[in-house]
């Protein structure tokens, strides 16, 4: 019987696979804040909030909470890649008279490539 072969690491004949057949890396999103003209490589799922405190950005944090409207931004380029928004964001955006295209940045999450601006 011949030797058992993980067909992970190597075709069978103690070659590795052609690139072709290898699982690419996922990119990750890209965040990118307009108004700072800054990109920032994020992981799936990262909150702005977090991204923020570790680059120096313009969106400002005042309650963290949702409560204040300080991080309001204008998401200029794929609002679906942002977490969907929840009844207690949705109902602050609606006491502020806010655009549609306008989220509190404290209570979102970076799906994918997303484009943000400073909301004036």
């Amino acid at each position: 019987m011949g030797k058992s072969v993980d067909p992970r690491k190597n075709s069978g004949h103690g070659l590795p696979w052609p690139r072709s057949f290898q699982k690419a890396p996922k990119p990750m999103p890209i965040l990118t804040i307009k108004t700072d003209k800054k990109t920032i490589e994020v992981e799936k799922g990262a909150a702005i909030i977090d991204v923020c405190e570790n680059h120096d950005t313009s969106i400002l944090f005042g309650c963290r909470d949702g409560a204040c409207g300080a991080c309001m931004v204008r998401v200029i380029e794929n609002p679906q890649h942002l977490s969907p928004m929840e009844d207690h964001e949705r109902d602050f955006l609606e006491t502020m008279a806010a655009r549609e295209d306008e989220r509190l940045a404290c209570q979102c999450r970076v799906l994918g490539d997303v484009t943000v601006e400073v909301a004036e």
